[in-house]
């Protein structure tokens, strides 16, 4: 199986071009077919990704380096992740991914206000 790559020619037409390697893409779907999976995974996710931004705020507004770097490498990676994941499958478009995502973004949120008021005191 060839895939095709494109060039632009000097006319400002595109032509197809085979290309002899094959393409690399992952045999495996993490974000699920069903409404309630997509709505469920996203919001885990961004339950995940706000409680890591909010802990990160909280840590660089008060100085503290350690914490800065670990959730500054955790929101970087994940980001990352989830990004690829949205790009390469359409199941994380859907309205019921937007919908997990926002949920799951403002209780991750809260949560994280909760465990950091202990966890880096103030």
């Amino acid at each position: 199986m060839s895939t095709e790559l494109y060039s632009l020619k000097k006319s400002g037409d595109f032509e197809a071009k085979e290309d002899s390697e094959q393409q690399i893409k992952p045999h495996w779907k993490l974000i699920p077919k069903s409404r309630i999976g997509q709505l469920l995974f996203f919001f885990i996710e961004n339950f995940i990704c706000f409680f890591i931004i909010v802990a990160n705020t909280r840590a660089f507004t008060q100085g503290n380096y350690i914490w800065t770097i670990v959730t500054d490498t955790l929101f970087s990676a994940q980001s990352f992740f989830v990004a690829k994941l949205m790009i390469d499958d359409k199941d994380g478009r859907t309205i019921w991914a937007g919908a997990g995502s926002t949920i799951g973004g403002t209780l991750g949120s809260l949560a994280s206000i909760w465990c950091t008021k202990y966890l880096y005191g103030n």
